[in-house]
């Protein structure tokens, strides 16, 4: 997986578990650990190419996730079908944004395919 791609996972992921704080509503605790999760995320931002960065700072305003794995030649984020040209691509660790939503996509390997559709057919459909 692309490096870029890594931090800004860790960013989604730390960004999620200060909303979680917040929401929780623990004031006393929850503004302690948020001064060590806003240096966290302020130190990966620093880290972060020009121009991914500033990619991440628009999508993140419209989305809470915003990094988001490619699904069956799709994206995860707004189920839209991928043109084969960029699939290819994501799959070879290419860093791309979806054209439909400008989510960031990444592929996973160890993501598990389904091999077989199964139709259950009477009383197994239950």
């Amino acid at each position: 997986m692309n490096k870029t791609i890594n931090q800004l996972l860790q960013l989604q992921d730390l960004e999620m578990a200060m909303r979680e704080q917040e929401v929780m509503g623990k004031r006393k605790r929850a503004s302690e650990a948020s001064g060590t999760l806003d240096e966290c995320i302020h130190a990966l931002r620093m880290k972060l190419e020009p121009e991914p960065a500033g990619v991440y700072e628009r999508i993140r305003k419209r989305y809470q996730v915003y990094v988001v794995p490619m699904l069956h030649d799709a994206c995860s984020g707004c189920f839209m079908k991928l043109p084969v040209g960029d699939v290819s691509a994501i799959k070879h660790g290419e860093m791309w944004l979806c054209p439909n939503c400008n989510r960031f996509l990444y592929f996973d390997p160890h993501q598990k395919r389904p091999t077989e559709n199964r139709r259950y057919k009477g009383l197994a459909r239950f």
